[in-house]
């Protein structure tokens, strides 16, 4: 039998919303959802590869709930335990979790070690079970095969390569050497790979004996460390055996040379006899140095091109030399006898290049326009070979200006000799400025730097442009037709034009970043402007942009003033919905009369939970919002769904969308609640000790999601307020027809009870505003029935 009792409901329905409003304040006010902190991030290792002597690639992957992750990589330790004084971590930037990768870097060789993935919430950490890895033992270093380019009289070129290094550094790498007859070998380190991925190299051994067997090796030194202190490992190639060649290489004399100069000399030569090859020259030149008496090849040299005759002088100019020292140096050929190379040298000279002087500078001429200027030097004391820089320096203010302090205000000149030339652009209109020419000698790492006396120029002025009055018409809520007419363009080239405007700013330009322009191609100069906002002020001016060399110069009509007009919006007749009103939803519908500027493009209902205080509903601050949907009768109608016993504040609202920006309207507003659970055919039946209950729970299939739903009991007398918070909880699955059924056993015989339905969602749990209260049948006792030998008086 059910039974009503408004007193207990009422309670019933004030403490519901109470706990409602907490449980709602509460989620709002938390940082994250608890139900995501039940779930852990798993983590896994995906293997160690690229494993070296002191690195190694790690991989790994978290996956599940990784969103409190704020520090996540990967540890490595040689203990299991990862001990923070022991343990290598490397964090990863970024927030993608899956397939991570890092490489570890500082490991020991030969070392056994351990690695997990790790993550951290700043609350805990957690980690993967440990895997295992062993760097590569440090070893010799080993060598590719051992290739000999070439086979001179007293030199042998040989090409090798370091296939691996064996350890952290490669110290030193080359070719070793002895004669056959000697136990001892003597090394030629490389100078630098040839190719630095292959680690290929090429060593010259020179001041061999022709016709000599000599035994060469490649050989190479590592360390772990750059310095060598904790040991250094060499390791040697497969030997080869060589046999120098005949003495059938050019004879070469070391001719005439001209007087050194700072950075640079003159020197010729002449090959005079090559047998060898019956006169035929492959190459000739020249080699020095400042160290070695007898320099080769091996050392500095140049190829001189075209002179590959007998007894034909040969020359060319050395530059880049180092002031003030003394310099070996010699000519030399090479002819190919039996398809191998061999060289001759003439007779060493030697000469000391000149002390570094300081350049002198003149400025000849100059010619201005507005935004230029062109200018011409002479050198008067030109050095070619001294000479790294040259060029013109420029101040508004500082007639002295130099390198110094010129800053951007420099220009290199690369044309020329001791006369050159520049055009300077994109310099400031009617301008004085002071322009001085400097020049820069360098040898042996010391510089000097010369300047010119300065030369005082002024750069032409720049004319602005001139504009007739603007037109301002067919103007409407969102745009204005606007007209110009340019009357003089100036003295520039006119390369852009168009209109700016602005809202804020009473004198709109290009500069301000609250002013908006809109460029005009073509002979016309008019538009119309879209966009604009309704009933809305607006300044305008139009402006246009002349060039001359590269020199830009931007002018402004006079300012313009207009307003747009009002936007009219739909009139739309909004009202509630009561027959697609759920217990878990409030249905609206709207009904538009007249269009307003626009076509109406979207109606609905703003919405957020009512807390007492009326007021203005707008998309950006309320909990949510409902566009409506049109129906085959052309009305509007929609819905707030998931609302299981809430009362909610609404305001209705529209939507015009006009040249792209979207104008809202909003039409008044209201307090609605939804019901309780909606529930109907509720039955029970009882014995002594239990409690059998069934009913349909309605609109369960319009619920997105709900999490449990179900009965609740508890022991009842009358009078007593119920709280169904506190009551005891049946879940139920329901059948295809939203069916819910259980028996609720072991209660006690006797006592009355007060039933219900529940429903829990991810907004809290809502109950059947209905009360059913049931007394169980009571046990018969001894006391019920007299025995049959008591008399009864």
């Amino acid at each position: 039998m059910k039974t009503s009792n408004t007193k207990l409901y009422n309670r019933f329905f004030y403490s519901f919303c109470s706990a409602i409003i907490i449980a709602v304040f509460a989620l709002s006010c938390s940082e994250e959802k608890p139900t995501e902190e039940l779930f852990a991030p798993m983590l896994s290792n995906n293997g160690a590869t690229n494993i070296a002597r002191t690195s190694v690639t790690l991989k790994g992957n978290i996956s599940g709930n990784t969103n409190a992750i704020k520090e996540y990589g990967f540890k490595c330790s040689t203990s299991e335990a990862f001990p923070s004084d022991q343990t290598i971590i490397t964090t990863i930037e970024g927030t993608s979790f899956t397939n991570i990768t890092a490489q570890v870097e500082g490991l020991e060789p030969n070392t056994h070690y351990y690695y997990c993935v790790f993550a951290s919430t700043g609350a805990s950490d957690l980690q993967a079970n440990a895997g295992e890895f062993t760097t590569l033992a440090t070893v010799s270093p080993t060598f590719g095969e051992m290739r000999i380019d070439s086979i001179g009289e007293n030199v042998i070129k040989v090409s090798c390569n370091v296939e691996e290094i064996g350890d952290n550094v490669l110290m030193e790498y080359g070719i070793s050497y002895r004669t056959e007859a000697s136990e001892t070998f003597i090394p030629i380190a490389a100078k630098e790979f040839n190719n630095a991925a292959t680690m290929d190299y090429t060593v010259e051994i020179t001041g061999l004996q022709a016709e000599t067997r000599y035994i060469v090796r490649p050989y190479a030194k590592n360390s772990s460390t750059a310095s060598g202190e904790n040991g250094v490992l060499e390791g040697y190639g497969t030997t080869q055996t060589i046999t120098t060649e005949s003495l059938l290489s050019p004879q070469v004399t070391t001719d005439q040379m001209g007087t050194p100069g700072i950075s640079s000399i003159t020197i010729s030569g002449i090959v005079t006899e090559a047998t060898g090859s019956n006169g035929k020259i492959d190459e000739v030149g020249f080699c020095w140095s400042t160290t070695t008496n007898e320099p080769t090849i091996m050392e500095e040299h140049i190829i001189v091109e075209g002179h590959n005759e007998l007894n034909k002088q040969f020359s060319t100019t050395l530059t880049d030399l180092l002031s003030k020292t003394q310099y070996y140096i010699r000519a030399y050929a090479k002819n190919t006898v039996d398809g191998k190379s061999r060289y001759g040298y003439g007779e060493v000279k030697t000469f000391t290049t000149a002390d570094l002087q300081t350049p002198q500078l003149n400025i000849n001429e100059s010619a201005t326009t507005a935004t230029s200027v062109s200018i011409t030097a002479t050198i008067s004391n030109y050095d070619a070979g001294a000479l790294v820089e040259k060029g013109f320096i420029w101040s508004t203010s500082d007639a002295q200006v130099t390198l110094d302090n010129a800053g951007s205000n420099i220009v290199k000149v690369t044309n020329g000799e001791n006369v050159f030339t520049s055009s300077i652009k994109g310099l400031n209109m009617n301008t004085r400025y002071y322009f001085r020419a400097y020049a820069i000698y360098e040898a042996s790492g010391i510089q000097q730097i010369g300047y010119s006396s300065y030369s005082t120029i002024t750069t032409n002025d720049f004319n602005s442009v001139s504009f007739d009055n603007l037109v301002i018409k067919d103007i409407t809520c969102i745009s204005a037709n606007i007209e110009a007419a340019i009357i003089d363009v100036g003295n520039g080239k006119l390369i852009e034009k168009g209109f700016v405007w602005s809202t804020d700013v009473i004198d709109p330009s290009l500069d301000n970043n609250e002013s908006h322009k809109i460029i005009i191609e073509g002979e016309q100069f008019s538009t119309t402007i879209e966009g604009l906002a309704p009933n809305t002020g607006y300044n305008v001016k139009a402006y246009a942009i002349t060039q001359i060399e590269g020199q830009t110069k931007t002018s402004y009509s006079g300012r313009y003033s207009f307003g747009t007009s009002w936007l009219t919006f739909a009139d739309i007749k909004f009202s509630d919905d009561w027959t697609n009103s759920t217990a878990f939803s409030m249905g609206f519908t709207g009904t538009i009369l007249t269009e307003g500027d626009g076509p109406t493009a979207e109606m609905g209902v703003l919405w957020e939970k009512w807390d007492g205080i009326w007021d203005s509903l707008r998309p950006e601050d309320c909990e949510g919002m409902v566009a409506f949907t049109k129906q085959a009768d052309g009305s509007y109608a929609g819905a707030i769904p998931n609302l299981p016993g809430r009362e909610l504040h609404y305001e209705y609202y529209s939507k015009i969308v006009l040249n792209g920006v979207e104008y809202f309207n909003y039409y008044g507003s209201g307090v609605r609640g939804t019901d309780q659970m909606n529930v109907e055919s509720f039955n029970y039946s009882n014995t002594a000790t239990s409690i059998s209950l069934s009913c349909i729970a309605k609109d369960l299939e319009k619920l997105s999601q709900y999490k449990e739903v179900g009965f609740v009991y508890m022991k009842y007398k009358e009078g007593e307020e119920i709280n169904w918070d506190k009551a005891t909880k049946v879940a139920c699955t329901p059948d295809g027809n939203n069916q819910i059924a259980t028996t609720i056993e072991n209660l006690n015989s006797g006592d009355t009870y007060a039933l219900s339905v529940y429903i829990t969602t991810e907004l809290g749990t809502a109950y059947d505003d209905g009360i059913w209260t049931t007394t169980l049948l009571r046990t018969p006792s001894e006391d019920d029935n007299n025995s049959p030998d008591i008399s009864e008086n």
